[in-house]
Formats: structure tokens, C-alpha cells, sequence
């Protein structure tokens, strides 16, 4: 509940649903006051600048950001100096995967800050769920449904049965209520998206996952991006927030590369630390992930990289990182 005085950073792009609902139809439900930025800061000027422009009655301020725009801070060496803890409270990761190492090293360098991920997709208006603020706020998961909002996990074969709770019944994802679509405009044949089960029409959103036994939601990953390796299904998030674990590395992307074997290798972009670059190989990283990885979502091709492609928003492009890889080229040259 916002209080006199609540204030938000409006670092997004507003032309992107996510932004457009949390960093300017939200405040202006609440009669709240924005802290705009024309596009995302530095961290200096971004610490600067929360500093200065709250007001002495604001208690919380409420951030909305994409992964990168959290990491950028958790990385900044002097945030510390500037006791965020008391100003920036209320955060939420959305319009992508919030890894736990990103979130770890966040709420460590901004004390009493609480992050926690949120989801929806443009066909949902664009909010499904997020992660409580206060109280239980369960690592890896993207919360409850909001309020008139069902969801269910269905079999990814049919669709249709719906399975038990627990993460050995991964599924995709559909939602129903108030802020699902109706159609996309002009294509009839893209409303497959859409189907009625028992009187509700629900949305499929293509995110695999799982809810446990308390109705909390675990997604894993994109259906289209399940990697297929010697018969596993491997997802890139989970080998992201593996390798991620690794000291020296600052972020990583993972996807499938075809192969003739295996049907397709995973491969890793990573990009290091300032303070590991030249003094970690390819091959040390690649050794380490042998050592405390699961064989079968070990990276086959580890490749260091300056920095990640984003979209606008601050979305790590895989599939631009994919696509773009020699050995994803020469594969189909040879199809």
C-alpha cells in the first residue's frame, strides 16, 4: 500500500507494457510522483540522483527494472556509500528471468531493500503474478496469481490434463481472467494461443514451469528455448543461474547449438568481472562447471564475450546470441 509521499523510478522505456503499467498508470492510480529518467542512468547518477530528489516523507520508494538494471547496481562499488537501504525498499524484476545470484548480491548491497520477481506477458494486460513483498518470498519463484487471476499447469503434450504440484511436474503455464486477451487484432489464426476448458478461456503463454504445494509458481523456462542434449531437456535458466554461481563471472546466457550427435550442445556467453578479465581461460570456467554442474547441463562451448545483447528494455537477447554463433550458421549452411 503506498503512503503519503511513495515515489517511483521510471527507468523503463515507456513504450514497453511492463513500464507502462508499474512506472506510470500505477503512480498515477496512487497519486504518486515518478522519478524520470530519459533512459537508464549510470549507477553513480542514478544513486545521486534517489538521494537528492526524495523528499524527507518518503519512507519507500518502488522500483520497477529488468534484471541488468539491479545487477548494474549490486556491481556499483560505491553504492554502499550512498545508504539506499532507507530509499529504494520496494523492488520488482520483470520482462525476463530474475537469477538468485542477481538477487543475492542486490539485497546485500542495498540493506533493507526487497526484490523480488514479477511476471505477465502482453496478452495478459500485462501482469499475471509476482513475489510477496513482506513476509514468505520464496528464492526462484514469481509468486502468487493476482487477485482474479487463475492459473494452472497443464501437460506440454495435449494441453489439457492438468498436473500435480512439485517440481517433477513441469508444464506449460496458461492463465485465466480479467486481463487476458481476446484475440490478437486481424489474425484469427494466432488465436491457438487461446482455448475454452470448462466454460474460461485461458491463455497458453508457452513458459514452462511448475507451482508447488502452496499455489507458489516455479517457471523454468520458454518452451521454444528448451534445449534438447543426448535426450535431456535442459533449460537455459537453469544452466545460467549455475554458471552464474562461478566468482568470476558478472552475467551469462545460455542456448542450444545444433548438433548432429547429440541433437544440440549447450553453449554458454559470459561475461566476466572487471577484476577476472585476462586472469580466468574459457577452459577454467568450463573445468569448474565439470566439477559442480550435473553432467548433461554442463556447457559444451564457453565463449567470453565484453558484454550481452539487450533489447530496450534490458532483455538478454539469447536467440540474437544464438543465431548469430558461427556454429550455429554452419550447421544450416550444411542442412
Amino acid at each position: 500500500k503506498a503512503q503519503i509521499g511513495t515515489g517511483f523510478l521510471g527507468i523503463l522505456p515507456y513504450f514497453h507494457a511492463f513500464a507502462m503499467s508499474t512506472s506510470f498508470n500505477l503512480p498515477f492510480l496512487l497519486g504518486a510522483w515518478v522519478l524520470l529518467f530519459p533512459k537508464p542512468p549510470k549507477p553513480e547518477e542514478l544513486c545521486k540522483q534517489i538521494v537528492a530528489k526524495s523528499p524527507k516523507s518518503t519512507t519507500e520508494m518502488i522500483y520497477c527494472g529488468v534484471e541488468v538494471l539491479f545487477q548494474r547496481l549490486a556491481d556499483f562499488p560505491d553504492v554502499e556509500k550512498y545508504h539506499l537501504g532507507g530509499k529504494l525498499g520496494l523492488c520488482v524484476s520483470g520482462a525476463g528471468p530474475l537469477h538468485s545470484y542477481v538477487r543475492e548480491a542486490f539485497e546485500a548491497k542495498v540493506p533493507g531493500a526487497r526484490l523480488v520477481e514479477g511476471y505477465g506477458l502482453t496478452e495478459a494486460s500485462p501482469v499475471v503474478c509476482a513475489g510477496p513483498f513482506y513476509g514468505k518470498n520464496k528464492p526462484g519463484s514469481i509468486g502468487l496469481p493476482f487477485v482474479g487471476t487463475d492459473c494452472k499447469i497443464v501437460d506440454i503434450a495435449t494441453g489439457e490434463q492438468e498436473l500435480p504440484p512439485g517440481p517433477d511436474n513441469v508444464g506449460e503455464l496458461i492463465v485465466h481472467g480479467p486481463q487476458v486477451m481476446k484475440g490478437y487484432l486481424r489474425q484469427d489464426d494466432e488465436g491457438r494461443d487461446l482455448r475454452e476448458i470448462d466454460g474460461k478461456i485461458w491463455l497458453y503463454t508457452g513458459d514452462l514451469g511448475y507451482m508447488d504445494e502452496e499455489g507458489s509458481i516455479f517457471l523454468c523456462d520458454r518452451k521454444k528455448q528448451l534445449i534438447k542434449h543426448k535426450g535431456y531437456s535442459v533449460f537455459p535458466k537453469e544452466v545460467e543461474t549455475l554458471v552464474g554461481q562461478h566468482p568470476a563471472i558478472k552475467e551469462v546466457a545460455a542456448a542450444g547449438i545444433p548438433d548432429r550427435t547429440t541433437n544440440e550442445q549447450i553453449k554458454a556467453w559470459v561475461v566476466l568481472k572487471p577484476e577476472f578479465v585476462g586472469k580466468v581461460t574459457e577452459e577454467e570456467i568450463k573445468d569448474w562447471c565439470k566439477q559442480n554442474i550435473t553432467h548433461y547441463k554442463v556447457p559444451r562451448y564457453i565463449e567470453f564475450r565484453d558484454s550481452l545483447p539487450c533489447n530496450a528494455v534490458g532483455k538478454v537477447m539469447r536467440r540474437e546470441l544464438q543465431e548469430n554463433d558461427p556454429l550455429y550458421i554452419e550447421y544450416y549452411k550444411q542442412k
